[in-house]
């Protein structure tokens, strides 16, 4: 399983201090992660990613953007039924540039037209960059969203 880590709207980590932070919590779980990291920093949020690479080798890694750069995600699980999610987002007119299953569930969720609902061991967050919100879910058993 890959690590993820994050802050929000913390005012004094805006800029180099949060960069820091966020650096400093992926050292310390590069454990989880070994094959690859990232960061997003916008302002006084901050989201973290080390992956550990189980699927998609070259279009997996994290962050990930949606296609108009408004959301992104990071995400530590599998989903079980990605590749059903995929089809029905498919059919409702999205494309994929990857083979993850984060991708799906980026996709998933920034779509007004959400596909029927995941099931996994996972656990993400999802930024909107434009409007500042976060939503994350954590969970350790089968989770499902909708």
């Amino acid at each position: 399983m890959s690590g993820i880590a994050g802050f929000f709207e913390v005012d004094n980590l805006a800029g180099q201090a949060g960069r820091d932070l966020l650096q400093r919590m992926g050292r310390f779980q590069a454990h989880r992660g070994p094959d690859a990291e990232g960061y997003f920093q916008e302002g006084s949020t901050g989201l973290g990613h080390r992956r550990l690479v189980l699927q998609d080798e070259v279009g997996g890694d994290q962050p990930m953007y949606s296609a108009d750069g408004r959301y992104v995600l990071v995400m530590n699980g599998t989903v079980y039924n990605h590749l059903d999610l995929r089809s029905e987002l498919e059919e409702l007119g999205h494309s994929f540039t990857s083979a993850s299953d984060a991708e799906v569930v980026l996709e998933s969720r920034v779509t007004s037209r959400r596909a029927r609902r995941g099931s996994g061991i996972v656990g993400w967050c999802c930024r909107t960059r434009s409007v500042g919100t976060s939503r994350c879910i954590r969970r350790m058993a089968v989770m499902c969203w909708s």
